[in-house]
């Protein structure tokens, strides 16, 4: 009996949020992929910003994770490139897994391209090069606030 009441006051609410219209599904809110070989991004992800009720682009906000091998979150260093959708540099930086990065109301999309960082090619450099490469094995963009990919 419980079971039942549960499964029809899932089905009324359901019902109940249709009618009154406010029900906005989402598209994607998560991106994973694997890094290329090298330290450059063959490939991209396309973040597109929500609109306010005026019509003009929102401030969105996108978060930014690394995988080790074992799938586990590891923070590996990485440099992220933005660009517009169609391929006009915005600004490039290092970054590293975990972090969040705000994506202002300029443009309506956004090309988001990930790699490994690269060091110096020093016996440090190369050092950090090595223990970065087992950190960024795949990499996860999520769409926390205002955006969608």
């Amino acid at each position: 009996m419980k079971k039942l009441l549960s499964v029809l006051l899932v089905i009324v609410s359901v019902f109940v949020l249709g009618a009154v219209g406010n029900v906005h599904v989402l598209a994607a809110s998560w991106k994973t992929g694997n890094f290329d070989s090298g330290y450059t991004a063959k490939g991209y992800t396309t973040v597109y910003l929500d609109k306010d009720s005026k019509g003009k682009y929102k401030t969105g906000k996108i978060k930014i994770y690394t995988y080790d091998q074992l799938g586990k979150s590891s923070g590996g260093k990485v440099h992220v490139t933005l660009r517009t959708t169609g391929g006009t540099w915005i600004c490039e930086f290092n970054s590293s897994g975990g972090s969040t990065l705000t994506l202002g109301g300029n443009y309506p999309a956004y090309r988001v391209y990930i790699a490994k960082k690269t060091y110096p090619n020093t016996i440090k450099g190369n050092g950090d090069n090595f223990i970065n490469v087992g950190k960024c094995v795949s990499w996860g963009i999520n769409a926390t606030s205002n955006c969608y990919m």
